[in-house]
């Protein structure tokens, strides 16, 4: 992503706050929810886990190049003095993805604040296992985060014709 994609979607999320969109739902798979915290599972899984770190970095820089502050809860949800109020949420994380402990996180925190929200760990699988197919185990992984976010859509479209 380029640093002036990235601006444009942190204008466009700026944007729908602001007009008062209504989110149906959160579909976060191995999400990066702050750029300033790290995690045990950075350590863990540095290498091999799907994620290097210098790729992590790249990214980072293109989300968020300087003089952007990373902290901003618009780039660190994490940071967010409140999660309380967003939509419902399905995580999916891999095992042994460097990303891992930081959407579990995520995850723990929006459900402490009374987001509903369901986990979903695949087991042995590295970061981007969704768009990995034939890799050992991944097809059950995909079926449950697949599984998840279909009740997520389900539930949330259920919410919009009954509201």
């Amino acid at each position: 992503m380029t640093p002036r994609v990235a601006r444009s979607l942190r204008r466009s999320s700026c944007w729908a706050r602001t007009a008062s969109l209504v989110l149906a739902g959160q579909l976060l798979t191995y999400p990066s929810v702050s750029l300033v915290q790290a995690w045990p599972s950075w350590r863990e899984c540095a290498s091999g886990g799907g994620l290097e770190p210098a790729d992590s970095r790249w990214f980072a820089d293109c989300w968020a190049p300087a003089p952007l502050d990373r902290a901003d809860p618009l780039i660190s949800p994490m940071a967010a003095d409140s999660l309380a109020g967003l939509p419902p949420a399905v995580v999916a994380v891999a095992a042994r993805d460097p990303l891992r402990d930081g959407g579990l996180a995520y995850a723990a925190r929006l459900y402490a604040e009374g987001v509903p929200v369901s986990v979903i760990v695949a087991a042995g699988q590295v970061h981007g296992y969704l768009q990995m197919p034939g890799l050992v185990g991944a097809d059950a992984a995909v079926a449950s985060a697949h599984a998840g976010f279909g009740l997520l859509l389900h539930a949330a479209l259920r919410r919009l014709l009954h509201a």
